[in-house]
């Protein structure tokens, strides 16, 4: 009888919510089925398909209760847990710290997976890349996790590295309030816990070394901090990511393509293609491309059936981009040593090969013939810095950043944290990559109002509409993107009109708000199927 007044007492104060104090869940689950399950949802602020977590036990352990009072409790626990056929109570009480031994005691509930919704029922994200350095993709996750974070769910981000250049989104990150960790590397310990939640350890061996030990990381760190969506980018994030949440039991799972297949890069392995037809053989399993000719070269690539792998636009964050939108044009001609009547081109990217960059020198020559004093500026650092300087050199189009670029053609202005301002006093903006996804600053370019002049590749002519936006050329034409230039430069007011269409594009559908809107609409198409 003490040991039952006891456990009564423990139940008692495993289920409390902050709205109605502590309920005597007992008496409710035996008229559970005089009550029905509407008035028990409405009293006790059940939420259907939540388990109880790890949390509920955590908290009898920290009031120094011992364990073997802790089993009687789970144990008396479960046979209520099923009357109510896998309604639990919700509240702060279930969420938070995960230890293994509470785990361990939670997971022989008889309840669904757990889920760490919160009582908006707005899912819980992790997202998952290799760091949070200045690229696009990088870009994407750190606007998607703030978006999602206003919106009320529950984000963190995952990464491999935070360091020096690789944290560079880290404070706009911490500034949301955004969870941004590197997952500690897995001992011993960590391996016997994954075991214990009876995950079969040799699909793991399995993994190529290179990304296992990442595998194990995020496996456990799922295990013990469950979430409704996993959502992986770039491809070795997708394999490793994909696969961690595949033995996590993560209910939805999306892998977020960037660019052209893997094969096209230096970073490509053999065994990326047999662990993503692995993966998206499960329904819950879904691809994304953030362009439609990415998504169908990834199709034909993995041989996918039609409709396998989405769509799903970048999106651009106007309020980061536009924080300095106070400052005039001149102002910021004059900031950078730019003279006012200076015909601008400006270009934007890391300095490697799939960009390009080399055709420059080569498009400006052929535009100088008719307007002498054009110039364009370059921003972005890279491996092939010294040989297009090199070039620039060669061609007689030498300059440097300490002077005046009215007397110059073509400037290496390398990496620059106020990108924004740089397209905003410039003319026009230059793409000249032989493949992209959807390049964000092409994007920013067209939120700044300037037109643009780019290679017809990847999700360009998604964004692009060639005589509206800007002019689409194929890649290496430099004639025809010398012309196009010319064009605009002559013509200020079709430049103008260029550039609002260009602007009103991004505003109508492109932002970061509308990237989220899409992304939770997913999240929740790919839940019910």
């Amino acid at each position: 009888m003490k040991i039952k007044q006891l456990t009564d007492k423990l139940i008692l104060n495993i289920f409390r919510t902050k709205e109605i104090g502590i309920i005597n869940l007992m008496n409710y689950f035996k008229r559970f089925k005089n009550i029905g399950v509407e008035k028990v949802s409405q009293d006790l602020n059940i939420i259907p398909g939540m388990a109880l977590t790890a949390r509920a036990v955590n908290n009898v352990r920290m009031n120094g209760f011992k364990s073997f009072i802790v089993n009687i409790v789970v144990f008396r626990l479960r046979r209520y847990a099923f009357q109510i056929k896998y309604y639990i109570v919700s509240g702060n009480d279930l969420f938070l710290p995960f230890d293994p031994h509470c785990s361990d005691i939670s997971r022989f509930l008889p309840l669904k997976p757990v889920s760490s919704a919160g009582r908006q029922g707005k899912p819980s994200v992790c997202l998952v890349t290799f760091h949070m350095c200045a690229g696009g993709a990088e870009r994407q996750v750190a606007g998607l996790a703030c978006a999602l974070k206003k919106l009320g769910h529950d984000v963190r981000v995952r990464v491999l590295r935070l360091e020096g250049e690789y944290g560079h989104y880290l404070p706009y990150l911490q500034e949301h309030g955004v969870d941004v960790s590197v997952p500690r590397m897995p001992g011993f310990s960590d391996i016997k816990f994954i075991k214990q939640q009876g995950v079969d350890m040799s699909l793991i061996k399995h993994l190529p070394e290179e990304i296992r030990i990442h595998a194990i990381a995020l496996t456990a760190e799922l295990l013990r901090r469950p979430v409704d969506v996993m959502h992986c980018y770039l491809d070795r994030c997708c394999c490793y990511g994909g696969f961690a949440a595949l033995l996590s039991k993560v209910p939805v799972i999306r892998l977020s393509w960037r660019n052209a297949k893997p094969a096209s890069f230096s970073f490509y392995a053999d065994w990326m293609p047999v662990i993503y037809k692995f993966l998206l053989q499960f329904p819950h399993i879904k691809a994304e491309s953030n362009s439609s000719a990415g998504a169908s070269d990834y199709t034909e690539w993995l041989e996918l059936p039609p409709g396998k792998v989405d769509v799903m636009p970048n999106g651009v964050d106007t309020a980061w981009c536009c924080s300095s939108y106070e400052k005039s044009r001149a102002a910021l001609r004059e900031a950078i040593e730019v003279a006012p009547e200076t015909p601008l081109v400006v270009s934007v990217g890391r300095l490697v090969p799939q960009k390009r960059h080399f055709d420059i020198p080569d498009i400006l020559l052929a535009l100088r013939q008719n307007i002498p004093h054009a110039s364009v500026i370059h921003i972005g650092d890279g491996p092939l810095k010294d040989d297009l300087q090199k070039r620039i050199t060669a061609a007689g189009l030498s300059g440097n950043s300490h002077n005046n670029c009215a007397d110059k053609a073509m400037i290496l202005l390398g990496r620059q944290r106020n990108v924004f301002d740089y397209l905003r006093c410039s003319d026009v903006f230059l793409l000249t990559s032989a493949f992209e996804g959807m390049p964000n600053v092409l994007m920013e370019a067209m939120l700044a109002g300037i037109p643009v002049v780019a290679t017809r590749v990847g999700g360009v002519p998604d964004l692009v509409e060639d005589g509206v936006h800007g002019y689409l050329h194929d890649v290496g034409d430099i004639a025809g993107i010398a012309r196009s230039l010319e064009r605009l430069l002559n013509d200020p007011v079709l430049r103008q009109q260029m550039g609002e269409a260009g602007r009103d594009r991004i505003l109508s559908g492109f932002t970061v708000n509308h990237l989220a809107d899409r992304i939770t609409r997913a999240y929740t198409a790919q839940s019910s199927t």
